[in-house]
């Protein structure tokens, strides 16, 4: 532990962590502002579309609430390391299928 505090090698990965995590929460907020768009692209303009995208974001929201307790109880388990390893997986997945869809 007194290697993170005094600059050693560790003090390098934890800031490569942070800097990674936040590229992520950056790219995360600029698509965001696109999302009204989109959504009035595929589901169609007016009120269906507004609906919609207020769908999208209710959904997104109860979702972060459950996986947050979800992955919660995971660190708690199986510790930070693991579940850094578990969230990049999952968003390489995530940018993998998002790559290869169609519309």
């Amino acid at each position: 532990r007194e290697v993170a505090s005094t600059g050693g090698s560790c003090g390098k990965h934890v800031w490569m962590v942070y800097a990674l995590m936040t590229l992520h929460a950056v790219c995360y907020q600029l698509q965001t502002p696109l999302e009204p768009y989109l959504v009035d692209h595929l589901v169609g303009k007016g009120a269906a579309g507004t609906t919609w995208y207020g769908y999208l974001r209710s959904f997104y929201q109860v979702i972060q609430f459950i996986g947050a307790v979800v992955f919660g109880g995971f660190l708690d388990r199986y510790g930070c390391r693991h579940g850094l390893w578990v969230s990049c997986l999952a968003s390489a997945v995530c940018f993998l299928l998002l790559a290869n869809s169609t519309n």
